[in-house]
């Protein structure tokens, strides 16, 4: 039996899922195998049925992971209560204690925005510190703030800045360098803290 199943909203996503999975000796798990799809209908097709989809995969998987944005999934509750609600579906649907739901606040591209000279490297500029200036100055950020309340759109920008087009490809190679030890993100924690509870480095 595959250990994982993860439903992701889009190819970028799954990137970075897949990169970061591969990654198991940071991450603090042992090894998996796992396979990973985007959902054709994107955000609003996980919010909605992946349920209906994680349903084949059901007798050849051990855990599964629904992951999505809580911006433009359709949904009229906060990313807390998307989420339960999404898990309720899961459970009732042959998932109970075998799955997890990752809703992302506002969007994947908030979990790029980690002051590293890899992210800064990924999308096209020499330095974390430049990146950072330049951002304040075109009003991504203020002082103070640790990451842009609009992390899509300061990403598109400053890849625009440099004339880098935005791919899988940027997303997998930040996933597969940056440290993260000391990431704040909710849902980010969430990933982590359930694929150790999932996949310890001690199962045989």
């Amino acid at each position: 039996m595959t250990d994982l199943i993860v439903l992701t909203a889009d190819n970028n996503m799954r990137a970075a899922i897949a990169s970061l999975l591969q990654r198991h000796e940071r991450l603090g798990i042992r090894p998996l195998q796992f396979d990973a799809y985007a959902h054709i209908r994107k955000d609003p097709g996980v919010f909605k049925t992946c349920q209906d989809f994680l349903r084949q995969f059901l007798g050849s998987h051990r855990y599964a992971l629904a992951v999505f944005d809580w911006e433009g999934c359709g949904s009229n509750l906060s990313a807390n209560e998307t989420s339960k609600l999404v898990q309720q579906n899961l459970d009732v649907n042959g998932w109970k204690n075998r799955s997890a739901v990752i809703v992302i606040d506002p969007e994947l591209e908030n979990w790029i925005w980690s002051p590293s000279r890899h992210v800064a490297r990924a999308l096209g500029w020499g330095d974390f510190p430049g990146l950072h200036r330049w951002l304040t100055q075109q009003q991504y950020l203020v002082a103070g703030q640790e990451k842009p309340p609009r992390p899509k759109e300061a990403m598109e920008a400053a890849l625009r800045q440099v004339r880098l087009p935005r791919s899988t490809a940027i997303y997998a190679k930040v996933a597969s360098t940056v440290d993260f030890e000391n990431c704040a993100d909710h849902a980010f924690n969430n990933l982590v803290s359930t694929l150790r509870s999932w996949f310890p480095v001690t199962e045989i």
